[in-house]
């Protein structure tokens, strides 16, 4: 029975709901070949936040020339009110930083991290911000908490250069070639894992010295770790005892969730969530536990976890 289950396994560590509001902010370009990128990132996450049902809502140079600081403000503050349980936000130009800090570059005024902090502070929703730009970094420390998923381009607000990652990142979302655990949903960490791969490709090929390397911060401590710290979706272990590494919450969010998930109600998805950090905290508590005992609990987890997803013929 235990091996028919764990045929299953990969299926069952599905992704949590899509989002339900999609930001997408295009910034300033600031030359026509940067301008070209950006534009077919964006029009890729908006292509796939219309798949996934997601109220999306893009601010670029186009759509409100001078006004996107405050546009931004604006759907934050009507997102935090709405019924919307996860919120994303997608930055798509280049950043800054200097002895002021950290900023998204925009038509018009700027956007630093510590203005969205702000707007962010009282948001209880599940958030996700992605910054695909230079210097973005910053955000991490001033964006992290309890219940998001912040990945940026950089690890040091001194990689000041053009970053690629963030269209790279676009295009992983949108590849099924990213579903790492074949589940049929590209998860935030499949996306980050295969869009610094493709990054580092980049400059490998170029046979230049890699000027950005991204990070992923989903366990509150606003750090971030880089994508050489895991091997497939999990993360290596520590030296030393301390918060477990970032990726067990980005591993479980997708913008375009399974048809299995989308069919769960709100009551049976909580339920499939507490079971899964169940299984995660057994897997991560393996060498602890008498062989015999550790399958006899897995068993357990998997036989609830089944019922989520196997038809009754299967169960």
């Amino acid at each position: 029975m235990i091996y028919r289950l764990l045929v299953y396994f990969s299926f069952l560590t599905t992704s949590l709901a899509g989002a339900d509001q999609l930001l997408v902010i295009q910034g300033a370009p600031g030359a026509d070949q940067f301008a070209e990128g950006f534009s077919k990132a964006a029009a890729l996450w908006l292509e796939m936040g219309e798949r996934a049902g997601a109220d999306t809502t893009i601010v670029s140079p186009q759509a409100t020339g001078e006004n996107s600081k405050q546009q931004v403000k604006q759907w934050i503050v009507d997102a935090e009110k709405s019924d919307a349980s996860s919120i994303w936000i997608v930055y798509l130009g280049h950043g800054t930083a200097n002895a002021s800090g950290a900023k998204l570059n925009l038509p018009g005024e700027d956007l630093s991290a510590k203005e969205l902090s702000e707007w962010l502070a009282n948001n209880e929703k599940e958030i996700v911000f992605v910054h695909g730009g230079s210097a973005s970094s910053p955000f991490i420390s001033a964006l992290s908490a309890e219940n998001r998923v912040i990945i940026t381009a950089t690890r040091s607000p001194s990689e000041l250069n053009y970053a690629r990652f963030g269209e790279r990142f676009a295009e992983a979302m949108a590849a099924p070639a990213s579903d790492i655990d074949r589940d049929h949903a590209v998860s935030l960490l499949e996306a980050f894992l295969s869009a610094s791969a493709a990054t580092e490709t980049f400059y490998k090929d170029a046979g230049r010295l890699s000027s950005e390397h991204a990070l992923i911060d989903d366990n509150g401590d606003g750090k971030g770790t880089p994508a050489t710290q895991y091997s497939g979706l999990r993360s290596l272990p520590q030296k030393e005892t301390g918060p477990a590494l970032d990726g067990r919450l980005a591993r479980r969010i997708s913008l375009i969730p399974q048809k299995q998930e989308r069919e769960l109600t709100p009551s049976q998805a909580a339920e499939r969530n507490k079971l899964e950090q169940e299984l995660e905290s057994l897997y991560s508590n393996k060498n602890d536990l008498p062989v015999d005992e550790y399958y006899q609990r897995l068993e357990a987890i998997l036989n609830e976890l089944s019922q989520f997803y196997l038809s009754d013929s299967e169960s």
